[in-house]
């Protein structure tokens, strides 16, 4: 009986349904055109376009006086800058669309039919809740487009949700770039709340909790690397807010009772966190120190730490990297040189 329910059910699944593309902006004149056409040169007809513009101030409104007449395109202007995190909030809540894809209004898409594949494969496979192609990056200074090396991961065509979670952070993880999700699960993550920089990992990462990912191999969204841009630099607040991100996705697990190892899964992106953020402030004694201190906070996570060798040997030669830095060069060269790559 149950299954003829079902079955009778995917009938009237929409095959074809709404989707909106989310292009928040601010003083992206230059930039925001690429954006919106190659938003409307997607092969998949049924989408709108929703522009939410952070009361520029250049040329902005005059790029998409043009766009007045298009009826996919919906153009709205915050009457005051209310900030990145919520115009990005703002614009979601004005979608109607079951699936929501962000493009930010410096980067575009690459490939015209990314839409339509990612809805195929929707209609596809069970339950998916999130799509993700691979990305490219535009280095404007040599004008030139690099396919990103985040392979391995695509030569999958379906994975489940808790699977790929649970590969978090040894395993690629995507951000906003060429991401297509369900709309009603993003909401249910209350991600814009947060306080987390990576609002994206912890949204992403809360909606694979709630069902399965597919992807798509080719490249589809060119992230643009520019002087300008907003995201990129954490200064010392912003590394202790981003810890919202490990807790949020961890509290979200246990809420709706996610199966996966959710406290080893907390005590390794923690680890691997800590130990990049550690890298990056190799140079600034004191800034590591004041991270460890607020991880001690947390001490169940601190402690666990501390009784893994790696951890404990890594962050004293973080900490006094100065003086073991020379030594570590001769008896672990592979080590120093990987040091100093990422600091």
């Amino acid at each position: 009986m149950s299954e003829i329910f079902l079955q009778t059910k995917t009938l009237f699944v929409n095959k074809d349904p709404l989707v909106s593309v989310i292009i928040t902006s601010y003083n992206r004149g230059n930039f925001i055109d690429k954006a919106i056409q190659s938003s409307l040169n997607q092969d998949y007809a049924n989408i709108e376009i929703i522009v939410s513009d952070n009361c520029s101030t250049d040329n902005t409104p005059s790029v998409l006086e043009k766009y007045k007449e298009d009826k996919r395109v919906k153009y709205y202007v915050n009457d005051t800058n209310i900030g990145m995190i919520p115009n990005f909030k703002l614009a979601t809540e004005r979608t109607s669309g079951k699936y929501i894809t962000y493009l930010s209004s410096d980067d575009y898409f690459c490939n015209d039919k990314f839409i339509s594949l990612a809805v195929d494969l929707i209609n596809k496979h069970l339950n998916i809740v999130l799509v993700a192609a691979k990305n490219a990056t535009l280095f404007e200074d040599l004008n030139e487009v690099v396919e990103d090396a985040t392979a391995d991961i695509f030569q999958h065509e379906f994975m489940k949700g808790s699977d790929l979670f649970q590969q978090f952070p040894k395993c690629f993880a995507p951000g906003w770039g060429a991401v297509l999700m369900d709309r009603e699960k993003l909401m249910a993550t209350r991600v814009f709340e947060s306080k987390a920089q990576s609002l994206d990992y912890e949204a992403n990462l809360k909606i694979m909790l709630q069902g399965n990912v597919a992807f798509i191999k080719q490249p589809s969204y060119v992230w643009r690397k520019h002087s300008s841009q907003a995201s990129g630099t954490m200064n010392f607040e912003t590394i202790i807010n981003n810890f919202d991100f490990i807790e949020n996705v961890y509290s979200f697990a246990k809420q709706i009772n996610a199966p996966v190892d959710i406290e080893n899964w907390r005590l390794q992106v923690y680890y691997a966190y800590l130990n990049g953020v550690s890298r990056r402030m190799i140079n600034q004694k004191g800034s590591i120190v004041k991270v460890m201190n607020c991880a001690k906070a947390k001490s169940n996570i601190h402690i666990k730490l501390l009784k893994e060798p790696k951890y404990f040997i890594l962050f004293t030669i973080y900490k006094n990297y100065e003086t073991l830095g020379p030594l570590l060069k001769v008896i672990y060269p592979s080590l120093y040189r990987s040091i100093e790559k990422d600091k």
